[in-house]
């Protein structure tokens, strides 16, 4: 008789869904695989899009994933790597692991069946979510030094969220915040002075109003 499992996928930003190596679909498809070799049957599939490894905890897709985990009939966890479960922040973040000795679910992927109950898979576990919780410290890092190499260079690192109101950047233009392109994008004097007749204009007419 095939057991059944929960499917767990997951993507830290939405740019990563479709991507060919890490998004959703070779996520599923590895999956899949690994439930035939074990002979699962995937009752559940539990997608978790934007959430970063260090909050997947508070996500609610977690949340139902572990509340279907307390099932009797729910052999196990299947999901492509250790780090799509979780990339631990701080040692609360280890509750996932416990959850799943609790409930004596195992965690499948792809190298074989992990049982977080047994001696052997503790210790791989714990050492697996420091390496994963490692990794995430490293990807940060990576992405605040690339973000530090853009500034330095004049260009703007961030996304438009950023911005001051009413600024606007072009990365594909990689116009950098010089004050050559600053002297640049400056109104000239006939924009300067159509800017200043309408002040004038605005000026007049709330003077005229107050005179009313």
């Amino acid at each position: 008789m095939r057991k059944k499992a929960l499917e767990l996928i997951r993507v830290s930003t939405e740019g990563q869904a479709g991507e060919v190596r890490a998004g959703i679909p070779p996520q599923r498809q590895v999956n899949r695989r690994t439930a035939q070799i074990y002979d699962l049957d995937i009752v559940r599939s539990i997608e978790i899009i934007d959430v970063s490894g260090a909050w997947v905890l508070m996500s609610p897709e977690m949340q139902e994933l572990m509340r279907l985990m307390e099932s009797p009939e729910i052999a196990g966890v299947i999901t492509k790597e250790f780090s799509r479960l979780m990339r631990p922040e701080n040692f609360s973040d280890y509750c996932l692991l416990q959850h799943s000795v609790d409930t004596g679910t195992l965690l499948y992927l792809p190298d074989g069946p992990l049982d977080l109950a047994s001696k052997s898979g503790r210790l791989m576990g714990t050492i697996r979510a420091a390496f994963a919780g490692v990794e995430r410290r490293d990807i940060i890092e990576r992405m605040q030094d690339g973000k530090e190499t853009l500034r330095r260079s004049g260009k703007h690192p961030g996304g438009a969220t950023t911005l001051p109101y009413g600024v606007g950047y072009s990365k594909e233009a990689q116009l950098p915040a010089s004050p050559a392109n600053r002297k640049r994008n400056t109104p000239g004097p006939t924009e300067n002075a159509g800017l200043n007749r309408n002040l004038d204009n605005s000026t007049d007419c709330i003077a005229d109003s107050g005179a009313r």
